[in-house]
């Protein structure tokens, strides 16, 4: 297990998780957020190739319609 912080909150993870199988995990619709791990967003097709690793910083947007 390895240690990471979503939107400010704490969680632990499996060492090999994805950041595809992160947003499964955390039951997000992955149409319309944008992810950032780190300060850097991650595309949606690099998302099952991207491994978390341990103290990584990931901030998850959803994009609201309207303005």
């Amino acid at each position: 297990m390895i240690r990471i912080t979503v939107n400010n909150e704490t969680h632990e993870v499996a060492s090999n998780t994805s950041l595809n199988q992160l947003v499964e995990h955390l039951q997000i619709e992955s149409n319309g957020i944008a992810v950032a791990i780190n300060d850097s967003i991650i595309s949606q097709s690099l998302w099952s190739d991207t491994f978390l690793v341990p103290q990584d910083q990931v901030l998850i947007i959803t994009a609201t319609p309207g303005g």
